[in-house]
């Protein structure tokens, strides 16, 4: 189904696609950033759009690898300008993902945007 993933980027080139953002500048930083950030780009009326619309882990444990999972991670999605149509065209969704903290805490936690276009 994918084209083709080089660790930053990847996608079928049709009905998803997603590219590692990294930051630009880390000079005026306080500390050490810890998280990833990706954007993820989707068909809503296909397959791959709904699985990840209705189970983002397994959408990114099938399609997008490089979002390191674990079994006790957690997932918060914010879905915003909801006056869109449940089923838009398409999605594109930004996601921060944070490592596990320490041995004591719980798994890795990924954080998405979401925003819908009609076209």
């Amino acid at each position: 189904m994918e084209k083709g993933s080089n660790g930053d980027s990847g996608g079928d080139g049709e009905n998803f696609a997603w590219t590692r953002l990294t930051l630009a500048n880390t000079e005026h930083l306080i500390g050490e950033h810890t998280f990833e950030i990706f954007l993820v780009q989707t068909k809503t009326d296909t397959e791959i759009g709904r699985l990840a619309a209705n189970d983002p882990v397994s959408f990114f444990r099938e399609h997008i690898p490089e979002i390191a999972l674990d079994r006790t991670m957690s997932v918060q999605v914010l879905r915003v300008n909801a006056e869109i149509a449940f089923n838009p065209v398409r999605k594109s969704a930004v996601w921060m993902v944070y490592p596990e903290r320490s041995a004591e805490t719980s798994g890795a936690t990924a954080v998405g945007v979401e925003f819908k276009y009609e076209s």
